[in-house]
């Protein structure tokens, strides 16, 4: 999952959906400090779930980087919740 640490990204989804899966997947989760959300937030989510021991966590890494660990990933998630558009223009 690659997403800033804000909670619009939803992360406790991710990790929800973790919990009750009897085979925990790998996940790696790429992201940076955003508008109040940070990495301290994300392992506190991750230890509410108790879903810490399958986390890997990139933090401010370069572009390359992101594209190794996305590239060797067998799936991606884009969890943010967006808002439909009521106006024109």
């Amino acid at each position: 999952m690659n997403a800033i640490w804000a909670p619009w990204k939803r992360h406790q989804v991710l990790f929800s959906a973790m919990r009750r899966m009897k085979r925990k997947p790998r996940v790696a989760l790429i992201g940076a400090s955003y508008d109040g959300g940070d990495l301290n937030r994300i392992a506190k989510l991750a230890r509410f779930y108790d879903v810490t021991d399958y986390i890997t966590v990139f933090e401010r890494i370069s572009f390359q980087q992101v594209m190794e660990v996305v590239c060797s990933s067998r799936c991606c998630v884009l969890l943010s919740l967006k808002r439909a558009r009521t106006e024109r223009g």
